[in-house]
Protein backbone atom coordinates (compact mmCIF):
# COMPACT_ATOMS: atom_id res chain seq x y z
CA UNK A 1 0.00 0.00 0.00
CA UNK A 2 2.86 2.38 0.88
CA UNK A 3 4.38 1.67 -2.70
CA UNK A 4 0.88 2.58 -4.37
CA UNK A 5 0.80 5.81 -2.31
CA UNK A 6 4.50 6.47 -3.62
CA UNK A 7 4.13 6.18 -6.53
CA UNK A 8 0.89 8.16 -7.13
CA UNK A 9 2.61 10.71 -4.98
CA UNK A 10 5.35 10.52 -7.99
CA UNK A 11 3.12 10.76 -10.46
CA UNK A 12 1.42 13.70 -9.43
CA UNK A 13 4.93 15.89 -9.05
CA UNK A 14 5.76 15.06 -12.43
CA UNK A 15 2.43 15.99 -13.87
CA UNK A 16 2.59 19.40 -11.88
CA UNK A 17 6.12 19.86 -13.66
CA UNK A 18 4.80 19.87 -17.39
CA UNK A 19 3.99 23.19 -18.84
CA UNK A 20 0.22 23.68 -19.31
CA UNK A 21 0.55 24.91 -22.69
CA UNK A 22 3.24 22.76 -24.70
CA UNK A 23 3.14 24.55 -27.90
CA UNK A 24 3.32 28.60 -28.72
CA UNK A 25 0.06 29.90 -29.79
CA UNK A 26 -1.58 32.57 -28.00
CA UNK A 27 -4.24 31.69 -26.37
CA UNK A 28 -7.78 34.05 -27.49
CA UNK A 29 -9.52 32.66 -24.17
CA UNK A 30 -9.37 35.54 -21.98
CA UNK A 31 -9.48 36.12 -18.33
CA UNK A 32 -11.89 38.77 -17.08
CA UNK A 33 -9.43 39.71 -14.29
CA UNK A 34 -6.01 39.44 -13.20
CA UNK A 35 -4.53 36.50 -10.74
CA UNK A 36 -0.73 37.14 -10.90
CA UNK A 37 -0.39 40.56 -12.42
CA UNK A 38 -2.28 43.65 -11.07
CA UNK A 39 -2.45 46.04 -13.29
CA UNK A 40 -5.29 48.35 -11.99
CA UNK A 41 -5.39 50.82 -14.81
CA UNK A 42 -5.74 48.19 -17.49
CA UNK A 43 -8.19 46.03 -19.10
CA UNK A 44 -8.29 42.28 -18.99
CA UNK A 45 -10.85 41.48 -22.02
CA UNK A 46 -10.13 42.53 -25.73
CA UNK A 47 -14.00 43.89 -25.76
CA UNK A 48 -13.11 46.81 -23.32
CA UNK A 49 -9.57 47.32 -24.03
CA UNK A 50 -7.76 50.82 -22.94
CA UNK A 51 -7.55 53.16 -26.18
CA UNK A 52 -4.47 54.89 -26.32
CA UNK A 53 -2.99 56.82 -29.04
CA UNK A 54 0.61 56.70 -27.92
CA UNK A 55 2.96 54.31 -29.70
CA UNK A 56 4.67 53.86 -26.32
CA UNK A 57 2.98 53.69 -23.02
CA UNK A 58 4.01 53.17 -19.09
CA UNK A 59 2.48 50.47 -17.07
CA UNK A 60 1.97 50.30 -13.05
CA UNK A 61 0.92 47.14 -10.75
CA UNK A 62 1.39 44.36 -8.25
CA UNK A 63 2.72 41.29 -8.54
CA UNK A 64 0.38 38.59 -6.76
CA UNK A 65 3.36 36.05 -5.35
CA UNK A 66 5.07 35.71 -8.93
CA UNK A 67 9.10 35.56 -8.59
CA UNK A 68 10.42 38.74 -9.57
CA UNK A 69 13.49 37.90 -11.04
CA UNK A 70 11.65 35.48 -13.83
CA UNK A 71 9.23 38.06 -15.58
CA UNK A 72 9.02 38.45 -19.27
CA UNK A 73 6.41 39.84 -21.31
CA UNK A 74 5.23 39.80 -25.07
CA UNK A 75 3.22 42.03 -27.36
CA UNK A 76 0.99 40.97 -29.58
CA UNK A 77 -1.08 42.32 -32.65
CA UNK A 78 -4.48 41.11 -32.56
CA UNK A 79 -7.06 40.57 -35.60
CA UNK A 80 -10.47 40.32 -35.57
CA UNK A 81 -11.41 36.68 -36.66
CA UNK A 82 -13.12 37.04 -40.26
CA UNK A 83 -15.17 33.68 -39.70
CA UNK A 84 -18.07 35.16 -37.38
CA UNK A 85 -19.06 31.60 -36.47
CA UNK A 86 -15.56 30.65 -34.64
CA UNK A 87 -14.90 30.06 -30.86
CA UNK A 88 -11.77 32.49 -31.38
CA UNK A 89 -12.71 36.17 -32.02
CA UNK A 90 -9.51 37.30 -32.29
CA UNK A 91 -6.50 36.10 -34.10
CA UNK A 92 -2.57 36.69 -33.26
CA UNK A 93 -1.16 39.00 -36.57
CA UNK A 94 1.99 36.56 -37.08
CA UNK A 95 4.16 39.39 -38.73
CA UNK A 96 3.65 41.72 -35.75
CA UNK A 97 4.50 39.80 -32.17
CA UNK A 98 7.33 40.20 -29.65
CA UNK A 99 7.65 37.55 -27.43
CA UNK A 100 10.10 37.07 -24.13
CA UNK A 101 10.78 40.65 -23.41
CA UNK A 102 12.40 41.43 -20.38
CA UNK A 103 13.93 45.30 -21.08
CA UNK A 104 12.32 48.32 -18.91
CA UNK A 105 10.97 46.17 -16.40
CA UNK A 106 11.32 47.57 -12.64
CA UNK A 107 10.59 45.48 -9.81
CA UNK A 108 10.57 47.07 -5.90
CA UNK A 109 9.12 44.79 -3.05
CA UNK A 110 5.25 43.37 -5.12
CA UNK A 111 5.49 46.83 -7.42
CA UNK A 112 6.05 46.23 -11.09
CA UNK A 113 6.57 49.07 -13.30
CA UNK A 114 6.89 48.75 -17.19
CA UNK A 115 8.64 51.83 -18.92
CA UNK A 116 8.42 52.31 -22.69
CA UNK A 117 5.74 49.18 -24.01
CA UNK A 118 5.82 49.63 -27.68
CA UNK A 119 2.49 48.97 -29.61
CA UNK A 120 1.51 47.72 -33.01
CA UNK A 121 -1.55 50.13 -34.24
CA UNK A 122 -5.07 47.68 -33.47
CA UNK A 123 -5.33 46.28 -30.67
CA UNK A 124 -2.21 44.44 -28.51
CA UNK A 125 -2.30 41.86 -25.99
CA UNK A 126 0.45 42.44 -23.57
CA UNK A 127 0.76 38.69 -22.01
CA UNK A 128 2.88 38.60 -18.74
CA UNK A 129 4.53 35.57 -17.68
CA UNK A 130 6.52 34.22 -14.20
CA UNK A 131 7.34 32.03 -11.63
CA UNK A 132 5.10 31.17 -8.55
CA UNK A 133 6.78 28.40 -7.28
CA UNK A 134 7.05 25.83 -10.17
CA UNK A 135 5.23 26.89 -11.69
CA UNK A 136 4.56 29.24 -15.14
CA UNK A 137 1.69 32.18 -14.37
CA UNK A 138 0.11 34.18 -17.03
CA UNK A 139 -1.81 37.06 -17.26
CA UNK A 140 -2.83 39.23 -20.33
CA UNK A 141 -3.94 42.88 -20.68
CA UNK A 142 -5.63 44.65 -23.52
CA UNK A 143 -4.65 48.15 -25.06
CA UNK A 144 -6.01 49.58 -28.47
CA UNK A 145 -3.36 51.81 -29.77
CA UNK A 146 -4.46 54.36 -31.95
CA UNK A 147 -2.29 55.73 -34.55
CA UNK A 148 -4.45 58.25 -37.16
CA UNK A 149 -5.33 61.57 -35.93
CA UNK A 150 -7.64 61.96 -33.06
CA UNK A 151 -10.64 64.50 -33.11
CA UNK A 152 -12.64 65.53 -30.02
CA UNK A 153 -14.80 68.55 -28.95
CA UNK A 154 -16.17 69.43 -32.61
CA UNK A 155 -18.59 71.77 -33.55
CA UNK A 156 -19.47 73.09 -36.70
CA UNK A 157 -20.46 77.16 -37.18
CA UNK A 158 -23.03 78.56 -39.95
CA UNK A 159 -24.35 82.04 -39.53
CA UNK A 160 -23.58 82.30 -36.19
CA UNK A 161 -25.50 79.52 -34.76
CA UNK A 162 -22.92 76.80 -33.12
CA UNK A 163 -23.38 73.04 -33.33
CA UNK A 164 -22.15 70.20 -31.08
CA UNK A 165 -20.99 67.45 -33.17
CA UNK A 166 -21.90 64.11 -31.22
CA UNK A 167 -19.76 60.76 -31.51
CA UNK A 168 -23.02 58.99 -31.31
CA UNK A 169 -25.97 61.08 -32.63
CA UNK A 170 -26.87 62.62 -35.75
CA UNK A 171 -26.64 66.58 -35.97
CA UNK A 172 -28.74 68.73 -38.27
CA UNK A 173 -27.03 71.70 -39.51
CA UNK A 174 -29.39 74.64 -40.98
CA UNK A 175 -29.23 78.72 -40.91
CA UNK A 176 -32.12 80.74 -40.31
CA UNK A 177 -32.38 81.76 -43.96
CA UNK A 178 -32.91 78.43 -45.02
CA UNK A 179 -35.14 76.80 -42.50
CA UNK A 180 -38.64 75.83 -43.53
CA UNK A 181 -37.77 76.03 -46.90
CA UNK A 182 -38.59 73.03 -48.79
CA UNK A 183 -36.48 72.44 -52.48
Amino acid sequence: MKKLVSILLTLALVVTLIPASLGTAVSTAFAASANHFVFPNEQYSPTSARITNSERVTLEGTLNGVNGNSISYSVYKLNKNPDPTATDKYLVDQNDKREGQTANIMINGSKIQLYNLQLYPGLNQVTFKGLQGMSDVYDSIFIEYRNGPTMYDMSVSLDGNVYNLKEDESTIVYSDASQGKNR
